[in-house]
C-alpha cells in the first residue's frame, strides 16, 4: 500500500473517520448567559402560573445598574456622513435589542412546555395542542376566566408596580421566592388606592377583553388549525412533547417500539425542509438506546432521503421560502434546541434534487441493485470515475451492413468490449446514434474503458488502448486485412498513440464533478472552480473529490469558523516531527514520539471551514509546482 502523500493526509485522515456520536447542539444562549438564564426559570414559571408571565419577562431582562440609554444622534451637532453613521448604528442596536428580547421569550417559553408536560385540562391559550386533544379525545376545555381589573391595571402601571415594591423591599428585606406575593399584595393596594371612576372604566375595560377572549376561544373550538407560519412553528416545536407521552403509552400497552416520522417547511429555519424523528422503546443492556441513536448512520443514509424524497414531492421551493420567518421576531429553528434530551432527532433535506438524467433516459439498465443513496448527493469517490454523470458512448463508423442486436449472452461475454465500470447495454434499448467520422472523434478522456473491468484495473491509464465500444475484439491478421482492404482512410481501425500530456491532465480533471449542486453557495462555486484551475497530480483530484463529497453531505452547513491560531500550532507540531535531524534547530525539535494524527478538529463544512485547509494545500501544492 502506497503511504499517503502530503496532499491528501490531513483531509483523508479527517474525512474518513465516521464517528456516529452526534454533538449536542448548545443552543441560542452559551456560557454566563444560559446559566444565568436557567437560574431564572422558576421566575419565569412562578408568572406563568401567577398570571404575570410578561412582568416576569421583563424583570428578568431588567438591570438594575444605573446604564445610560443609547444616545439617539443628534443631527443638528453631527456632520451628513457622522450622523447617517451614526443612525446606522443606532438602528442596528435598537434591532438586536428588540431580537434578543423576543429571543429570550421564546426560550423561556420552550423551557417551561419542556419542564411541564402538556396537560389536556390546560386552559392556557398559548397550548397549540389544547384543540387537537379536545378534539381527538372529546376531553372538556376550560372557559376561559375573567381576570381581576387589578391584572388589567398592573399591565400598563409596570414601572409604578416595581417602584413601590423596590420600596416596601429596601424597608423590610424578604427572602427572593417571597418577592412574587409581595408584588402581587402591592399591586391590589395600589389598585384599591384608585378612585372608583378609574376602577370602573378598568372593570369595563376586562369585561371586553374577557368577551373578546371568549370570543377566540370559541372560534378555536370550531375552525380549522392556523396556517400563519407563526402559529405552525409553535406547534413544531410542541410535537416531540406532544407525542412523547403518545408513543411512551403504546409502546407499554403493546409492548412494541415505536417511532415518529414528521417533516415539512419550518418557518424558523428559513423554510428548509427539516424532518422530526421521536421514538420509544429502547434496546436491552445497562446503556439503553433508542432506535434513532442506535441506527443513526443508517437512518440518515436510508430513511431520511427516502423520506426527503417524498417531502420534495409534496413542497416546491416556492412554498418552503414563502413560510420563512424572519430572524428579527426572535424564533429559534428546532436544530439549536436539546432535542437530543427528549430522544428525537432533526434532519435537513435540501430543496431540489440531482439535476443529472436518470439511468432510463440515458438508455442503460443497472448491472445489479443498490441501496438508495442519500438525496442530492453525489456518488461515492471510487478512482478512476467521480462525476455523477454518465459518459457518453461514442461509436466508430460502421460498414454499410449492419448486424443484428448482440445478443444478451454475447454482452454478458468477457470478450465483449464493454465500458468497464458503467451498467450493461440494453437489448430493448433505441437505435444508437452513429458518431461522424474522424474530424468529431471525442477527446480520449471522455471515451469510456475499451478493456473488461477485470483487466482495466490492473493497467496503468496512461497505456490504455482506445477500440470501437461495439465490436469485439479482433486476431491482428483480420485488422491487417481489413486495413489493406479500406486504405489509410479508415482513421477508427488505426491503433490510437500514447496520450499526451494534455490528454493525462483531461483524465485527472474529470476525475472529480465539473459542475457544484444547483443550491451550492457562492463560496462553493468559487472553491470549486478555483481548486480545478490547475493542472495538478493525481492525488489532487482525489482531495477534491474527497472535499466536495463531504460538503454536500453535510449540506454546506456552516457550523463555525476554523480556529487558525490552534490549527497552525498543531500543524506545525506535527509537521515538525516528521523532518529529519539535520533540518531541526534545537529550539524547534520534538520528540519523536509526538503524534499529530488528530485531525477530528478540522471536519467543519461551510465557510471558513475544511475549505481554508484545502485551499492552503491548494496554493501550497502551486508554489512547489512553480518550483
Amino acid at each position: 500500500m502506497q503511504p499517503l502523500s502530503l496532499f491528501e493526509y490531513p483531509f483523508y485522515t479527517s474525512c474518513a473517520k465516521q464517528s456516529q456520536i452526534s454533538m449536542v447542539n448548545p443552543g441560542a444562549f452559551k456560557g454566563s448567559r444560559r446559566e444565568f438564564l436557567i437560574s431564572t426559570k422558576p421566575l419565569y414559571s412562578a408568572g406563568v402560573e401567577g398570571g404575570y408571565a410578561a412582568d416576569a419577562l421583563a424583570l428578568i431582562q431588567y438591570d438594575a445598574a444605573a446604564n445610560e440609554e443609547y444616545p439617539v444622534p443628534n443631527e443638528e451637532v453631527l456632520g451628513k456622513d457622522e450622523y447617517a453613521a451614526a443612525m446606522k448604528t443606532y438602528v442596528e442596536h435598537q434591532k438586536v435589542l428588540r431580537f434578543r428580547k423576543v429571543q429570550i421569550k421564546r426560550w423561556f417559553a420552550y423551557q417551561y412546555m419542556k419542564d411541564h408536560d402538556i396537560d389536556p385540562n390546560d386552559s392556557g391559550l398559548n397550548n397549540p395542542y389544547r384543540i387537537l386533544l379536545h378534539k381527538l379525545t372529546g376531553t372538556g376545555v376550560k372557559r376561559p376566566q375573567l381576570k381581576t381589573p387589578a391584572n388589567i391595571w398592573r399591565r400598563t402601571h409596570w414601572t409604578e408596580l416595581e417602584e413601590a415594591l423596590k420600596q416596601r423591599v429596601i424597608a423590610v428585606p424578604i427572602a427572593p421566592k417571597q418577592i412574587p406575593a409581595l408584588r402581587e399584595k402591592v399591586a391590589k393596594d395600589l389598585f384599591s388606592a384608585l378612585s372608583e371612576e378609574e376602577k370602573s372604566q378598568w372593570v369595563q375595560q376586562a369585561k371586553e377583553e374577557h368577551d373578546a377572549t371568549v370570543k377566540k376561544w370559541e372560534r378555536d373550538l370550531k375552525s380549522p388549525p392556523s396556517t400563519a407560519p407563526a402559529d405552525r412553528q409553535k406547534c413544531i416545536q410542541g410535537v416531540i412533547r406532544f407525542m412523547q407521552p403518545i408513543l411512551n403509552l403504546v409502546s407499554e400497552a403493546t409492548g412494541m417500539k415505536t417511532s415518529f416520522l414528521a417533516g415539512s417547511p419550518e418557518p424558523t429555519h428559513d423554510g428548509r425542509l427539516n424532518i422530526i424523528s421521536v421514538h420509544s422503546g429502547t434496546t436491552k443492556g445497562d446503556v439503553k438506546m433508542n432506535f434513532g441513536h442506535t441506527e443513526r448512520a443508517r437512518y440518515k443514509e436510508y430513511i431520511v432521503p427516502i423520506f426527503g424524497s417524498f417531502l420534495q414531492q409534496c413542497y416546491s421551493p416556492e412554498e418552503c421560502h414563502a413560510c420563512a420567518l424572519p430572524k428579527e421576531e426572535g424564533f429559534e429553528p428546532l436544530e439549536t434546541m436539546d432535542l437530543d434530551a427528549d430522544g428525537a432527532t432533526v434532519d435537513s433535506v435540501t430543496l431540489q434534487g440531482s439535476s443529472g438524467p436518470s439511468v432510463s433516459e440515458k438508455g442503460l439498465s443497472p448491472a445489479s441493485p443498490a441501496p438508495p443513496a442519500p438525496f442530492d448527493k453525489p456518488p461515492p469517490c471510487h478512482p478512476p470515475v467521480c462525476s455523477p454523470i454518465l459518459p457518453p458512448i461514442f461509436l466508430t463508423p460502421l460498414p454499410p451492413h449492419v448486424a443484428p442486436p448482440i445478443p444478451s449472452a454475447l454482452l454478458a461475454a468477457p470478450t465483449a468490449v464493454m465500458p468497464a465500470p458503467a451498467p450493461m447495454l440494453s437489448v430493448e434499448a433505441q437505435p444508437i446514434t452513429i458518431a461522424p467520422p474522424a474530424t468529431s472523434i471525442p477527446h480520449p478522456a471522455a471515451l469510456p474503458a475499451a478493456v473488461p473491468a477485470a483487466q482495466n484495473r490492473d493497467a496503468p491509464a496512461e497505456e490504455e488502448e482506445m477500440a470501437p465500444a461495439n465490436t469485439p475484439q479482433r486476431s491482428k491478421r483480420n485488422q491487417d486485412a481489413t486495413a489493406d482492404n479500406e486504405g489509410e482512410a479508415a482513421p477508427g481501425c488505426k491503433r490510437l498513440k500514447r496520450p499526451t500530456s494534455k490528454v493525462i491532465a483531461s483524465r485527472r480533471a474529470s476525475k472529480h464533478p465539473a459542475q457544484a449542486p444547483a443550491n451550492a453557495p457562492k463560496y462553493f462555486n468559487q472553491s470549486h472552480t478555483l481548486f480545478q484551475s490547475e493542472d495538478l497530480e493525481e492525488k489532487w483530484a482525489e482531495i477534491i473529490c474527497l472535499w466536495y463529497a463531504f460538503e454536500v453531505q453535510e449540506q454546506f452547513t456552516h457550523v463555525c469558523n476554523l480556529d487558525v491560531k490552534t490549527y497552525e500550532v498543531q500543524f506545525v507540531e506535527w509537521w515538525t516531527s516528521l523532518q529529519p535531524d539535520w533540518r531541526l534547530s534545537d529550539e524547534d525539535k520534538l520528540e519523536k514520539e509526538c503524534e499529530g494524527d488528530d485531525w477530528e478538529c478540522l471536519r467543519l463544512p461551510g465557510l471558513n471551514g475544511i475549505v481554508s485547509v484545502v485551499a492552503a494545500l491548494f496554493f501550497w501544492a502551486l508554489a512547489l509546482k512553480k518550483g
